[in-house]
């Protein structure tokens, strides 16, 4: 079979060409330090890549969800830690109040206090976490408790569930529903802002044979707040645990990616340097493989 010039230059060139496209990926491979910079490099590689993105996308938001949860349920539990403790402080005056040994003077100023102790517990049920009031439900954007001891107390939360998603189908309440603490259509017995108004009015008239009762009430009403903050706490861990489990799958995720897309720099180097110098070679071979035209050596 006769070889011709111009079939020997048609092989060279489609040869040189793979040859500088081989270069070129490699120095692409050199510059990002990925070893798949295009689907064709690496068709299954590339899909692993992709979904393993994906993966970790999902798993940063779950991140976010979790730690958000938790600085949001954080706010609330300080809060109910608060209230805890002014409840602690109108208790220990009540208790004081029904010792038999108090004049109406004595139960006047109670009062005063009691009443002050009350305007501060209104200002931890309309608590706020930036422009969301955290215990309103889903009518976050209005304060939940209005009112005072004189025109009586208002409850203009809800007991709508906040959920986040701490995962593929794993939900968290992030919000602490208080309603049945603070519910004004709730019974005597358990309505917080009730029986705190009917201790204030008792304290101010001198109502002594009604104390025993409102202290009964107020100690169910403690109770009531005691696990509010024991199930604040239990979402609490499980937001903390979450974000544990979530930033060691982060992780391990991330080093699977690395796996897929570093590209072994040492090796690429010495590819680099190898195909440069075949490169060089090739456009030589290529010089002294074509003959000079005519055209080439006239003057």
């Amino acid at each position: 079979m006769r070889v011709t010039t111009f079939g020997m230059t048609a092989n060279y060139l489609n040869d040189l060409t793979n040859i500088m496209q081989k270069l070129q990926n490699t120095e692409q491979e050199a510059s990002t330090g990925n070893r798949i910079n295009q689907p064709s490099d690496d068709p299954v590689g590339y899909s692993a890549d992709v979904a393993t993105q994906s993966m970790i996308k999902n798993t940063q938001q779950w991140i976010n969800n979790a730690k958000f949860a938790t600085s949001s349920m954080q706010v609330a539990s300080d809060a109910i830690g608060s209230l805890q403790s002014m409840l602690g402080k109108i208790r220990t005056q009540l208790v004081t109040a029904t010792n038999g040994t108090n004049t109406p003077q004595d139960l006047q100023q109670m009062a005063t206090v009691v009443k002050q102790y009350i305007g501060s517990v209104q200002s931890i049920a309309n608590t706020s976490n930036g422009e969301q009031y955290i215990f309103a439900g889903t009518n976050g954007n209005s304060a939940p408790l209005s009112g005072d001891v004189t025109s009586g107390f208002l409850w203009g939360g809800n007991n709508k569930s906040q959920n986040t998603n701490i995962g593929n189908g794993t939900k968290l309440q992030v919000n602490t529903d208080v309603s049945a603490v603070f519910n004004g259509n709730s019974s005597a017995s358990q309505n917080l802002m009730k029986n705190l108004t009917n201790i204030y009015q008792d304290l101010s008239a001198g109502n002594q044979s009604n104390l025993q009762t409102d202290l009964g009430n107020l100690d169910s009403n403690i109770s009531n707040v005691t696990a509010v903050q024991s199930d604040l706490g239990g979402r609490m861990d499980r937001a903390q645990a979450a974000n544990s489990q979530l930033s060691s799958m982060l992780l391990t995720l991330q080093n699977q990616q690395s796996q897929l897309q570093d590209a072994n720099m040492a090796d690429v180097i010495t590819s680099l340097t190898r195909e440069q110098t075949v490169y060089t070679a090739a456009l030589n071979v290529g010089a002294k493989m074509i003959l000079p035209t005519l055209a080439s050596v006239l003057p």
